[in-house]
Order: structure tokens, then C-alpha cells, then sequence
């Protein structure tokens, strides 16, 4: 693989996993909602925390190729600077969905039976 497609994939990671498990997180919160109404059920939280996961996993991404791209030659004749801010905008986008996941999640731990 190129070197500019492998830096493009792990710019863009953040940008794409990040929104990706928002996305699973919500439409299995409401499909698993309707089943789980035990007491003791938090399925939800489980879910929850392999998607934060994956979320971050798309920031560090995003983030390793933002530091690469930092030490990158300015002098160079390529230019890198969308594939930085592309870098940046995948390790931001990549937390602030993790962090919408958890509070969808909390959600679990904050209501009783069938109000989740």
C-alpha cells in the first residue's frame, strides 16, 4: 500500500470509526431496549463500552498520524497539510463520540426496568 493511502486511513480513522459506533451504539440502544428489561440487565453498558473503544481506537489513530505528520519535512515538494487537519479533526471527532456513546450508555445505570 502507498505510503500517502496508509497516512490517508490513519488521518481519516477518527473521522470514520468515531461516527461509525455512534451509529451501532444508537440503533442497538433501541433495539436491545425493548428486550432488556430485567433489573439487573446491562447488556446496554457492554455494548456501550466496546464502542467507546472502538471510538478511541479511531482517535489514537488520528492521532499517531497527527504527530507523524508534526516531524513531517517542511521542505518537502507533497503537501501534508490536509492530511494533518484531516488528523486533528479524526482524534477530536474520535473522543467527542466516545464521550456521546458513555452518556448514552450511563443511561443503563441511571434508569430502572423498561424507562432505559
Amino acid at each position: 500500500m502507498p505510503h500517502w493511502i496508509s497516512l490517508g486511513f490513519r488521518s481519516a480513522a477518527g473521522i470514520y470509526l468515531g461516527p461509525f459506533a455512534w451509529i451501532v451504539s444508537t440503533q442497538l440502544n433501541y433495539s436491545l431496549a425493548a428486550n432488556l428489561c430485567g433489573p439487573s440487565s446491562h447488556m446496554i453498558a457492554y455494548v456501550a463500552g466496546g464502542l467507546i473503544l472502538l471510538s478511541l481506537v479511531g482517535a489514537a489513530l488520528s492521532f499517531t498520524a497527527w504527530q507523524r505528520l508534526g516531524h513531517a519535512n517542511p521542505d518537502d515538494s507533497s503537501s501534508y497539510a490536509p492530511h494533518k487537519f484531516m488528523a486533528g479533526m479524526g482524534t477530536v471527532m474520535g473522543v467527542l463520540f466516545a464521550l456521546v456513546i458513555a452518556l448514552q450508555g450511563t443511561a443503563t445505570f441511571l434508569l430502572e426496568g423498561c424507562a432505559r
